[in-house]
């Protein structure tokens, strides 16, 4: 794992420390997190060590073909940018899209982390 996380001061900076890399640090996260389930995503979450939280996606084939797999990967970083700040400090979120990602907005994506953050509020 990295040991550092870096961003600028306004927190519009996604930098590679913020994002997790590693196929053992994935498996980890859903191994040991906590599983939450919003249509149409499934997140797990993780408190770590680290300075900062990052970010994993999982968008398979069952989403699209790669267009819109790759859409649905920036809505997601997109929504996590700009939520960050609700899940506070040190936590690793995996977020495994199902198929009906395919047809969500920015909006929505928003949408869900809010629910998140309200839904996991003191259970991290």
């Amino acid at each position: 794992m990295s040991s550092s996380c870096s961003s600028d001061e306004k927190g519009f900076f996604f930098s590679k420390a913020e994002r997790i890399r590693k196929r053992a640090d994935f498996l980890h996260v859903q191994k040991h997190g906590d599983r939450i389930v919003l249509d149409p995503f499934v997140f797990f979450i993780q408190k770590t060590a680290l300075s900062c939280s990052r970010i994993g996606l999982i968008v398979s084939k069952k989403v699209g073909n790669s267009v819109v797999r790759n859409r649905v990967k920036r809505l997601i970083r997109e929504g996590f940018r700009k939520n960050k700040q609700l899940l506070g400090l040190s936590v690793d979120v995996v977020i495994l899209a199902k198929s009906k990602a395919s047809t969500l907005e920015l909006k929505d994506v928003v949408a869900n982390f809010e629910k998140l953050h309200r839904g996991r509020h003191g259970k991290i």
